[in-house]
């Protein structure tokens, strides 16, 4: 059995077990994960996600859960939530920095892309539609990536675009300035 006392101790946010993951996403879908934890910040996140790593459970992120389809099965294992504790924008050195959380919306007018995020997209999340890579917007938007902040081995990492593998959480992303797309 997890230790889940341990991990009230030691993360700040909510946990819940057995709790419909529709009842927390945008998409308003998602059957009931064994435990759902919502991170209040960016370090309870990353501790979130390192408590499930070491104890070898299954674990997914999900940002605002816009594209989240189970057919209502749930998830065995953990849900993390980071909509909480990953988003803001914020700019520095000439540079965007954007939580993977920040909604695509968002980003739009402090981008100056020349495109909207299709339809379906406006709501999700910049971690997962770089991540997905599922159509030509999100395709172009990696493309302005001048690095990423991903979860790595227990600790938070920086790397160029073509260094996140399959799978890799990402945590923020900075675009340069005036790149245009």
């Amino acid at each position: 059995m997890l230790a889940i006392k341990e991990m009230q101790q030691h993360i700040r946010g909510d946990l819940h077990i057995g709790e419909p993951l529709a009842s927390h996403t945008v998409a308003r879908r998602g059957g009931p994960a064994d435990f759902l934890v919502i991170p209040e910040a960016r370090e309870d996140f990353c501790r979130s996600l390192l408590f499930f790593q070491q104890r070898s459970q299954p674990v997914m992120v999900v940002g605002s859960g816009s594209r989240l389809d189970d057919g209502g099965a749930g998830y065995r294992g953990a849900v993390i939530l980071s909509h909480r504790a990953l988003q803001g924008i914020s700019f520095s050195g000439g540079r965007l920095v954007a939580g993977a959380a920040t909604r695509l919306a968002d980003l739009h007018p402090e981008l100056g892309l020349k495109e909207h995020a299709p339809e379906g997209h406006a709501d999700g999340s910049l971690g997962g539609a770089l991540s997905m890579r599922c159509c030509s917007y999100c395709s172009g938007l990696f493309g302005q990536v001048e690095w990423l902040e991903l979860f790595r081995n227990g600790e938070a990492r920086r790397v160029k675009p073509d260094g996140m593998g399959q799978g890799e959480v990402i945590l923020s992303v900075a675009f340069r300035l005036g790149h245009k797309s």
